[in-house]
């Protein structure tokens, strides 16, 4: 199983890029699950009529959830909860059977100086672990000195 989490979901540059692409990928099975991470505070109608837009991800909406965090000051268990529901989920979809592997991609979609606080945020609730990738977004940092220390 595997679950993508974006994070800026509701940016300029995840609406006009990212998003349209997800629906291909959820088509395509590439990803069993689709978290978005924003900071509005919006009811699950509320997401649905935002990715009314995004007609390819429409068709996967019980698949797709929306959290809201402030990345700086926000709990992170939240989020946490939600990626325990997906795997409950498909332990019990596979009548009891271990969750062999559920590998998570964090698509970090922000402004390069939040990059290390959403880091340390999901190091604080465990969700750090060998299953999951932080993708981020161009630019890498400010120069070569400033890319090296956030690597």
């Amino acid at each position: 199983m595997k679950t993508f989490v974006l994070f800026g979901s509701t940016g300029d540059l995840a609406t006009r890029y990212v998003l349209p692409a997800l629906g291909t990928l959820l088509q395509k099975w590439v990803y069993n699950n689709l978290i978005c991470v924003g900071r509005r505070d919006w009811s699950r109608d509320d997401f649905r009529n935002f990715l009314a837009p995004y007609s390819d991800l429409l068709n996967h909406t019980e698949t797709i959830s929306y959290v809201r965090l402030d990345i700086e000051g926000g709990d992170y268990s939240a989020l946490k909860n939600v990626i325990q529901n997906y795997e409950l989920w498909i332990i019990n979809y596979e009548s009891g059977s271990q969750l062999k592997t559920h590998e998570v991609t964090y698509h970090l979609c922000l402004s390069p100086e939040y990059f290390v606080t959403v880091a340390k945020g999901l190091a604080s609730v465990g969700l750090n672990t060998s299953n999951a990738s932080v993708m981020i977004e161009k630019p890498f940092w400010h120069d070569l000195k400033t890319a090296i220390a956030l690597n």
